[in-house]
C-alpha cells in the first residue's frame, strides 16, 4: 500500500495549492513579509536622543555664558594698583602711562574674531596709552596713522581697549549721559554675559561714519571693560571683539595687583 502523498505546499502555486500572498509574488516584495522590531525601534530612539543632545550642545557652546561666569576680583585690585600709581598733572583730565596694561595693543588688535575685519592700516598705526581723571580708566587707542584712514569703508579706523574702576549701578544712565566727540550715545544692545552685563551702543559722527562700544561691566568687583571703535562699525561690531579679548585683559590686570 502506497503511503500518502503530504499535502500541497502553501506556497506552491496551480490548482490544488493555496496562492501566495501578495507581497511574495510581488517583484516590489520578492522576500518573507517585514516584521516589526523592537530592535529597530531602539535603534530609532537612540538617533533621536543623540539629535536631541547634539542640538543642546551646539545651543550651549553659542550661549553668552558658555565659558562661565568670570572673577574679576583680581583685575580690579591690579586696575587699583595702575591707577593709584598714575600722577595727574594740576587740573588735567588725562595722564600718559608709559605702556598699555592689557599689552601691545596691535596684538591686542590682531586676536580680534574675523567678523571685526581690524585694516592693515589701523595695526600699522600708532598707539597711545592714557589714564583718565573722571571716569576712573586706563586706555589703550590704537588709530590709523593718516585721518583719511579713519573712513576705511570696511572696518574700524580706530580701535580703544578701556578699563574702567567702579562703574556706576546705572550703566545705562552713564554711556547715556555721556558724549564722546559730541556724539550722543545711544544703548541698543543689552544682555547678561559671564557673571556681568554687556551694553551695546552707538552714535552717529558726522567725521567717521560711527562710534560704537560695548562694555562688559560687573557690578560685584566693581569693574567695567570695554572695546570701542570709530568707522565703518556697528555694536555687534564691538560686541564680537569684547567677547574675544575679554578674558585677556582681565588676565593682563590680574597680573598687576
Amino acid at each position: 500500500m502506497n503511503a500518502p502523498l503530504p499535502p500541497p505546499s502553501p506556497a506552491s502555486s496551480g490548482p490544488t495549492g493555496i496562492a501566495p500572498p501578495a507581497w511574495q509574488t510581488s517583484a516590489l516584495n520578492p522576500g518573507p513579509a517585514p516584521r516589526s522590531s523592537s530592535r529597530g525601534k531602539i535603534v530609532v530612539a537612540i538617533v533621536v536622543v543623540a539629535a536631541i543632545v547634539a542640538v543642546i550642545v551646539v545651543v550651549a557652546s553659542r550661549g553668552g555664558d558658555s565659558k562661565g561666569p568670570i572673577d574679576a576680583s583680581a583685575a580690579h585690585d591690579g586696575l587699583q594698583a595702575i591707577y593709584d600709581g598714575v600722577e595727574f598733572d594740576a587740573g588735567a583730565a588725562t595722564a600718559d602711562l608709559d605702556r598699555c596694561p592689557f599689552g601691545r595693543v596691535a596684538s591686542l588688535s590682531q586676536r580680534l574674531p574675523t567678523s571685526v575685519s581690524v585694516p592693515d592700516e589701523v595695526i600699522t598705526g600708532t598707539d597711545s596709552a592714557v589714564a583718565t581723571a573722571d571716569p576712573s580708566t586706563v586706555q589703550c587707542d590704537l588709530i590709523a596713522d593718516r585721518p583719511g584712514d579713519l573712513k576705511i569703508v570696511h572696518g574700524p579706523g580706530e580701535v580703544t581697549f578701556i578699563a574702567e574702576l567702579d562703574p556706576s549701578r546705572d550703566y545705562v544712565a552713564e554711556v547715556s549721559d555721556s558724549t564722546v566727540n559730541d556724539v550722543d550715545l545711544k544703548i541698543d544692545r543689552q544682555s547678561s554675559y559671564r557673571g556681568g552685563q554687556l551694553y551695546g551702543y552707538c552714535g552717529d559722527d558726522p567725521e567717521i561714519l560711527f562710534y560704537c562700544g560695548t562694555s562688559w561691566v560687573d557690578t560685584k568687583d566693581r569693574i567695567a571693560l570695554t572695546v570701542t571703535m570709530r568707522g565703518s562699525v556697528s555694536s555687534k561690531t564691538t560686541s564680537d571683539a569684547l567677547e574675544a579679548v575679554l578674558d585677556d585683559m582681565i588676565s593682563s590686570l590680574a597680573a598687576k595687583g
